[in-house]
């Protein structure tokens, strides 16, 4: 298997994650957005990062691509044959998809894609707005939810919903956005637990590892 794209992605991140939790081996091209490398663009025609491959299999899109392991190793982390689960995982990814990514999109470009990636100097002001408006509706619908559910996202277990929204808020802890500790205690805790997985500090020392090779290049 071989997975293309720069861990700077939460995509790429959750794709990292999932392999790990699946405990899957997987060579990894960190390749940026629109690279013209032939076997990325055989993933991802589009030059979209995630790109996969196992085999003669390929597939561009985190989601698509983290469902295709789960389902391949038969793994419970999708819900196994609970309906309500399953419905209850796919509503959380699209929730991070929809709210909680873009929330984070100005203090990942500003905090780390300029300096890391562009040379660019930090607009400060944008990565303010965020943290002053829109971060904290969306930490005080996730807490909400913890605090209602937990002590994971769908109750009692682990599961692909924890992986998606970990992987989105690595970007809040990359990018030192993340809520100052006790304003959402049910969120707290959570956090705590999912640094407790082997795969998100794994993802997280890739991700590092990757800023400081880029910062020093």
């Amino acid at each position: 298997m071989k997975l293309y794209g720069v861990p700077l992605s939460p995509f790429v991140r959750k794709v990292l994650f999932t392999l790990d939790a699946l405990d899957l081996s997987c060579d990894h091209e960190e390749l940026a957005p629109g690279s013209d490398n032939s076997a990325f663009r055989k993933t991802s025609p589009a030059g979209r990062i995630p790109g996969f491959a196992d085999g003669d299999f390929q597939i561009a899109d985190s989601a698509a691509i983290c469902r295709y392991l789960v389902t391949r190793e038969r793994s419970e982390l999708m819900g196994g044959p609970s309906p309500q689960r399953q419905a209850r995982i796919v509503q959380w990814e699209t929730w991070g998809d929809a709210d909680l990514g873009p929330a984070l999109l100005a203090p990942l470009l500003e905090r780390v894609v300029k300096p890391v990636r562009l040379g660019q100097a930090t607009d400060e002001a944008r990565v303010e707005t965020a943290v002053g408006e829109l971060l904290p509706p969306v930490y005080a619908e996730l807490d909400a939810a913890l605090a209602h559910r937990g002590p994971w996202l769908i109750g009692e277990a682990f599961s692909y919903a924890d992986i998606a929204i970990a992987s989105d808020l690595s970007t809040a802890e990359i990018a030192d956005v993340l809520p100052s500790e006790g304003r959402y205690p049910a969120l707290d805790g959570w956090l705590a637990r999912v640094r407790g997985q082997r795969g998100y500090q794994t993802l997280m020392d890739i991700t590092r590892d990757y800023i400081a090779r880029s910062k020093n290049a």
